[in-house]
């Protein structure tokens, strides 16, 4: 109910908030307001699929996912997703619920082999048919193929995740990632061709080994193929990651860690991105955060309404997590699918 400089005194009086950050949460609250208006609509849900496969796994990542497994696994996968996905129509029709946005995560979806990928799209068309905004997340460009492409565009994807991490090769190498930063460039170049509107990119500053210097360079080079969206993560060391392990002496000094995320802030406003949703984690470095940027008018729906919590979600996958917002007072349960892809299976 106050004014942004009220708010942002507030915060910073009463409860120890930086004059950058007091003013960072503000804006970003003010941003958001139009969307979370629009989310509060009542019969409206979003949806997450989960296909928790890579090709490899990253140094820093513990999300309960796998290398791609065996055939026979993921027909079995995708026999049980096409039976989860089944049930979530016929359960949302029953009770009028319009999906309005629909999220492919993982893991990275586009792991699966083209005819595979096809035919999960090919069930999801009930769902994408409703959708105002339609993500896959494909962050690995290795996993890219023209066939992908085309069944996207022509299922309605509105938005691709393109997710490099870092545009330095020495890198990429070291921390579990079978792409060149060239590769990240020519899929770009691609899903323009083909017509998707909407790209995002991450990048993580404080990656073992990484300089200021070279964390610049990334976000120049990403910036550089003019993506919509640019979410910029603080390396965190999370407990189920083989990163872990190494403890903070793997990570880079706080104050290159701000730096460096300093330094993304200027260069997406340089560039005509601002910030639209934030999150923390634990174990960040610097005691930082992950911040979200977008040119204006294509800020991502479903990134608001996960960290805000304002609008069902429903969760199919495994590990994937259904959150029912009850109105009034937006009390939230949640209903977790098993993590691990066999026992979703059976």
């Amino acid at each position: 109910g106050l004014a942004a400089t009220e708010t942002q005194h507030r915060l910073a009086d009463a409860y120890g908030v930086s004059a950058d950050r007091a003013t960072l949460i503000t804006d970003i609250a003010l941003r958001q307001q139009p969307y979370l208006a629009a989310l509060a609509a009542p019969r409206q849900v979003g949806v997450y699929v989960s296909v928790p496969f890579c090709p490899t796994r990253c140094l820093y990542c513990s999300f309960p996912s796998a290398v791609r497994p065996s055939a026979p696994l993921i027909r079995r996968f995708l026999q049980a997703v096409g039976h989860d996905i089944a049930a979530v129509i016929q359960l949302l029709t029953r009770f009028n619920l319009v999906v309005k946005t629909l999220y492919v995560g993982g893991g990275t979806p586009t792991v699966l082999a083209d005819d595979e990928f096809q035919w999960l799209l090919t069930q999801l068309a009930p769902l994408a048919a409703q959708a105002a905004e339609f993500t896959v997340e494909a962050g690995r460009p290795d996993t890219y193929s023209p066939q992908k492409l085309t069944a996207m565009a022509a299922h309605g994807v509105t938005r691709i995740s393109l997710n490099p991490q870092t545009m330095q090769d020495a890198t990429l190498q070291q921390i579990g990632r079978c792409h060149t930063a060239s590769e990240v460039r020519t899929q770009m170049r691609a899903i323009r061709a083909c017509g998707i509107p909407v790209v995002n990119m991450d990048v993580i500053a404080g990656l073992p080994g990484e300089t200021a210097h070279d964390f610049d360079d990334s976000i120049s080079q990403v910036l550089d193929l003019a993506p919509e969206n640019l979410t910029v993560h603080t390396l965190a060391l999370k407990r189920r990651s083989p990163l872990f392990a190494a403890g903070q002496a793997a990570l880079a000094a706080p104050e290159t860690v701000a730096q460096m995320v300093a330094t993304a802030a200027s260069q997406a406003a340089r560039y005509g991105l601002q910030p639209y949703y934030l999150y923390r984690q634990r174990y960040i470095s610097g005691n930082l955060e992950n911040i979200g940027y977008a040119k204006p008018q294509f800020e991502s729906r479903y990134n608001i309404q996960m960290m805000e919590e304002w609008q069902t979600v429903v969760g199919v996958g495994p590990a994937a997590v259904t959150k029912l917002v009850q109105v009034p007072g937006r009390k939230v349960a949640h209903f977790f699918m098993p993590k691990d892809a066999a026992y979703y299976a059976a």
